[in-house]
């Protein structure tokens, strides 16, 4: 179990400076579209989800039938 902490400590710090480089390469395209020193950065504008649930005339129909195959997820954390 201790290697599992560690590495999770050590992933979560690599996570940090990542971010961190991320939000200054943001910071720095002034176009949609900009790339160097092996990095992209692509800016694109994605319309928001619908909120199905909100909408009157949707109430009895069953949505089940419209949607994609279920999939597994995995999460391990590590109790702090």
């Amino acid at each position: 179990m201790g290697c599992a902490v560690t590495a999770k400590r050590q992933a979560d710090a690599a996570d940090d400076a990542l971010d961190g480089t991320r939000k200054a390469l943001v910071a720095l395209a002034r176009h949609p579209r900009e790339s160097g020193e092996g990095v992209n950065v692509v800016k694109l504008w994605k319309q928001g989800n619908v909120d199905y649930k909100r909408i009157p005339e949707l109430k009895n129909i069953n949505l089940d039938r419209y949607r994609g195959q279920g999939r597994e997820e995995v999460r391990v954390t590590v109790v702090k």
